[in-house]
C-alpha cells in the first residue's frame, strides 16, 4: 500500500511538471496568436508568464514586453479603458524593477514607450508626459545604445510626433533599421514576436512615406517567415494617434 502511494504521488508530481507551459511555451503563444491576429488573449498569457514567478531581467522584460504589444492593440481597436488598466499594471510593475535593477536600459525604454501610450491617450497631458518620456529616453541611452527597444521608441516619436515639434520620417526610418539591426545580433528563437513588430512598424513606416520599393520588399519577406498575414490591410490603417 504504502508504494502505491508513492508511486500515485509521483505520478501526480510528473503530470503537475508536464502540463505546466514552459518559458518558450508561452512565447510561442505570444508569437503565434500575433501571426493570427488573436491579441485578445494575450491578457490570459501574461497572467501565465507571470505565474512562473521568474523575477530575472530577461524574463521581466518579456512580460513588460507583452504588456506594451497588448496596450498597443487596446488602443488600435480604441480600447482605451483596457489600455488604461494595462498601463497601470505597467508602471506598478517598472517601478519595482527599476528600483531593483537601476542599471538596465531596457527597462527605461519600456518606461518611455509607455508613456507614449499615456500622451495618445491624453494629448493634453503631453507637455506633462512628454518630459518623462525624454527623460527615460535619455537615461536608456546613458546606460546601452545597443539596446534595440531605445531605436525603436526613439523612432515612434520621430515618425508620429507633430511635423512642427521635430518630425523626421527619414531618421525614424533609420532607426527602425538599426533596432532590427540589434535585434538580429541577439540570439534569439523562433518565436519572437517583438522582431515582427519592428519589422511590422518599418513596413507602416515606409507605407506612409510612399516608399514602394521598400515597402514590396518588406512585406514579401514578412510573407515568407511568417505567412499571408491577411490583417495587414488592418494594420497598416490604424492609428494609435489621430
Amino acid at each position: 500500500m504504502r508504494l502505491l502511494l508513492i508511486i500515485l504521488l509521483n505520478f501526480c508530481f510528473l503530470f503537475e511538471v508536464l502540463g505546466q507551459p514552459n518559458q518558450a511555451d508561452l512565447e510561442c503563444r505570444l508569437y503565434q496568436t500575433y501571426v493570427n491576429d488573436e491579441m485578445q488573449r494575450w491578457p490570459a498569457i501574461i497572467q501565465e508568464m507571470e505565474s512562473m514567478k521568474d523575477s530575472s531581467v530577461v524574463w521581466q522584460k518579456e512580460i513588460l514586453l507583452a504588456r506594451y504589444g497588448v496596450a498597443g492593440f487596446y488602443l488600435g481597436n480604441r480600447l482605451e479603458d483596457e489600455a488604461r488598466d494595462e498601463l497601470e499594471k505597467a508602471f506598478v510593475q517598472l517601478e519595482k524593477l527599476r528600483t531593483k535593477y537601476p542599471d538596465v536600459a531596457a527597462f527605461y525604454c519600456l518606461d518611455a514607450c509607455f508613456h507614449s501610450y499615456q500622451i495618445a491617450l491624453s494629448m493634453v497631458q503631453a507637455p506633462i508626459l512628454y518630459p518623462k518620456h525624454q527623460s527615460a529616453i535619455r537615461k536608456a541611452q546613458k546606460l546601452s545604445e545597443d539596446e534595440p527597444l531605445l531605436w525603436f521608441e526613439k523612432a515612434n516619436m520621430l515618425f508620429y510626433k507633430p511635423r512642427l515639434l521635430g518630425r523626421d520620417k527619414e531618421k525614424a526610418i533609420e532607426y527602425y533599421q538599426k533596432s532590427l539591426e540589434l535585434l538580429h545580433r541577439q540570439e534569439v528563437g523562433d518565436c519572437d514576436w517583438f522582431e515582427m513588430m519592428v519589422q511590422l512598424f518599418l513596413l507602416k513606416a515606409y507605407f506612409e512615406n510612399e516608399d514602394e520599393v521598400q515597402f514590396h520588399s518588406l512585406l514579401a519577406k514578412l510573407r515568407v517567415e511568417h505567412g499571408e498575414l491577411s490583417w495587414i490591410r488592418k494594420f497598416l490603417d490604424s492609428r494609435v494617434v489621430d
